[in-house]
């Protein structure tokens, strides 16, 4: 699937041609680590404590690195270093050492990791844009070829699949889930929606 985007007005207006539009991630979710740590030992020989324990080793290696002042590469995937900041105003270079903090890690991708995550884009439909909805007899086979393929959908990624806007989106996911062949999981942000299981009596 493509990610999808959409364009925001900028608070930088230019002389000549006024406010200026720059496209904008639209985020479909967030991986949560065991999402990540059950999908990396599924595709290799690892289990799943193992990995846990690399991350863990992992973060506490990394941290010890940058708070000594080094930058840190990360394999393929970019470079981190530590930014600090000064509590108190700086009049002088006396300022001691204990007025100084760190403030966040930076992140800087490697040339190859930028080449892995281009992708294809396409313009996140508005809900004022939709003009014809389909039909839900068609959201509902398209739905039922992407559980073919897929162990979840979420409410944003429906939207994408189907065109439909957020109110339709979860309305039609509802209607499913009520007709007993979507189920819910989680809730809020983790709101999941997976194929039910197949009852014996559906399966004669």
């Amino acid at each position: 699937m493509a990610a999808n985007y959409e364009l925001k007005e900028s608070n930088l207006p230019t002389v000549q041609e006024g406010k200026k539009l720059y496209p904008c991630i639209v985020s479909s979710g967030t991986i949560k680590t065991s999402r990540l740590v059950n999908h990396i030992a599924s595709a290799t020989t690892f289990t799943p404590g193992e990995i846990r324990g690399l991350l863990h080793a992992l973060s506490d290696t990394m941290a010890g690195y940058l708070k000594n002042g080094y930058h840190v590469e990360l394999g393929d995937i970019g470079y981190f270093s530590l930014k600090i900041k000064a509590v108190t105003p700086i009049e002088n270079k006396k300022v001691r050492a204990e007025f100084i903090r760190a403030e966040k890690v930076k992140f800087r991708t490697s040339a190859s990791f930028r080449r892995k995550i281009a992708g294809d884009f396409k313009r996140h439909p508005h809900p004022k844009e939709a003009t014809v909805l389909p039909s839900i007899e068609v959201c509902r086979k398209k739905l039922q070829a992407y559980l073919k393929e897929n162990h979840f959908i979420t409410r944003i990624l429906y939207s994408r699949l189907t065109g439909c806007n957020k109110y339709y989106a979860l309305k039609q996911l509802n209607e499913f889930t009520r007709e007993g062949w979507l189920k819910r999981k989680g809730a809020g942000n983790q709101l999941l929606f997976v194929k039910a299981a197949q009852r014996k009596d559906d399966s004669k």
